[in-house]
Order: structure tokens, then sequence, then C-alpha cells
């Protein structure tokens, strides 16, 4: 009948993390608010490779520049913020298709083949992080 008797080993252990915490991560809330950081950089990251692409982005049938792109992209944007949970998420739902007909955007540049935006927009981002995982290691 050993169940009554206290568990040394068990008290030991909880004695000790009373007295020594296992170290944590930062809060919940500082790494949501880190993570948004994150979000919202990448989102101005894509915002401006749009606006500086010599291609030009075809929404519902109509060609456009790319400033022009990332005015109509941004107004998106605002409208849907709230909703926005990270960079991928823009892109699919704000980025790369059009919010009334669901069609695609595509983009048409010189000398490449056509492609929907969602995939040019998935590789800027792919190669931004890529970038800056490679300036942190160093």
């Amino acid at each position: 009948m050993n169940s009554h008797k206290p568990n040394i080993k068990l008290f030991l252990i909880s004695f000790l993390l009373l007295i020594n915490p296992p170290a944590y991560p930062e809060s919940t809330h500082q790494n949501a608010s880190h993570s948004k950081k994150i979000m919202i950089q990448e989102i101005s990251f894509l915002l401006s490779e749009i606006k500086k692409t010599s291609c030009k982005l075809k929404r519902n049938g109509t060609l456009h520049t790319g400033p022009e792109a990332e005015k109509h992209i941004r107004r998106k944007y605002r409208y849907a913020r709230n909703k926005i949970k990270s960079a991928e998420h823009f892109i699919r739902y704000v980025a790369s298709r059009s919010s009334w007909t669901g069609r695609p955007y595509t983009l048409i540049c010189a000398n490449i083949n056509t492609q929907e935006t969602k995939h040019w927009l998935l590789s800027r981002l792919s190669a931004h992080r890529k970038q800056h995982t490679n300036k942190q290691l160093k």
C-alpha cells in the first residue's frame, strides 16, 4: 500500500520547478505583435514589387501598369486589412484575383510567359524571406 506515501521524486521535481521555472519564449502577445509586424513588412514589400514591375497586370480583361495595379490592390488591402492573417493570405484573397468576378489576375511581361499574379507574388515572397533569413544568419 505505497499509494498513500508521498512520492519523493514528484515532490522534488515540483519543488525544483517552483524555485527555478523553465524559460518560456516571449509572451503570446509579444509574439503576435512581432508576427503582425513581419506580416505588414512582407505585404509592404509585395505592394512595392507590384508598383515597380515593368510588367502589365491584367485584371478583369483590362491591362494596368504596376503603379495602377498597386494602387488598386492597396485599396483592396485597406478594406480587408483586419481579415488578413499572413502575407500568403494577402496574396490569395487580395492581390491575386478579382473580388467581384473571382477571375485570377495575370501578369504579362516581355519575354516571359504570362503567369497568374499569385505565383509571381509567392515567388517574390519566398525570395524576400530567403534574403531576410540569410541576413539574420550572418
